[in-house]
């Protein structure tokens, strides 16, 4: 399923997508199809949301086990598929920011994918594995840097579909709390994040986009370790 959103009343497009005609999730889809020089697939099965975004379902190829995905296509477009979930036509959702319904909007047998689309929503095949190599102080730091590091990257391993992206955030927030701090180098931590959120099998894009956002929070809040 394509999930189509519609902004948020202050939220701005990036610079990529910052372009005339381009002020919702629908109209990014359609730029995506242009530039994959193929026709939008609008004849399938359309769901229209509570906030008025738009769910398109789409079949993926027999045997296919493509992953949920957070911005990795474009602005405002969310996927779920494999292990993901998705609120059915004909439910009544109630959230802060209001109650609102899902209907059909076009009912259609849903249409087999786009084999263009297809391929950018595969996840990228998986770099071989380097022993992980974090540099720590050998001092009296030392035992609960490690101790945070394998908790962190525990949590990480064992996230479900549907939560993995928030967990890679969650995990770089925390962990640029402590490069923030000076505790941990950047640079080998970034790598690992990275290599945990491929393993999950999260877009690569996705995978780098999310750690940077996550080591971006951290930082704000350094956290310092001091002495015994």
């Amino acid at each position: 399923m394509i999930d189509l959103d519609l902004p948020k009343p202050d939220q701005r497009p990036p610079c990529e997508w910052d372009l005339p005609g381009v002020g919702d999730g629908a109209d990014v889809f359609a730029l995506l199809c242009q530039r994959a020089d193929v026709s939008v697939q609008w004849e399938t099965l359309q769901v229209r949301t509570r906030r008025g975004g738009l769910h398109l379902y789409y079949t993926a190829p027999s045997g296919a086990r493509l992953p949920s995905t957070t911005g990795s296509l474009g602005w405002l477009i969310d996927t779920r598929a494999w292990g993901g979930y998705v609120v059915a036509p004909g439910s009544t959702v109630t959230l802060p920011d209001g109650t609102g319904h899902y209907r059909v909007q076009h009912s259609a047998i849903p249409a087999l994918l786009p084999p263009s689309l297809f391929k950018l929503l595969q996840p990228a095949p998986l770099l071989a594995k380097r022993p992980a190599n974090v540099p720590i102080p050998d001092d009296r730091h030392s035992a609960y840097l490690r101790a945070a590091l394998d908790r962190e990257l525990a949590h990480l391993a064992a996230a479900q579909p549907g939560q993995r992206n928030r967990a890679l955030f969650g995990v770089a927030a925390a962990l640029g709390e402590l490069i923030a701090g000076g505790a941990l180098p950047e640079q080998p931590i970034k790598e690992l994040l990275e290599q945990g959120g491929g393993d999950l099998g999260l877009p690569r894009s996705e995978v780098v986009r999310t750690v940077e956002s996550g080591l971006r929070h951290g930082a704000r809040r350094p956290r310092r370790l001091t002495a015994a």
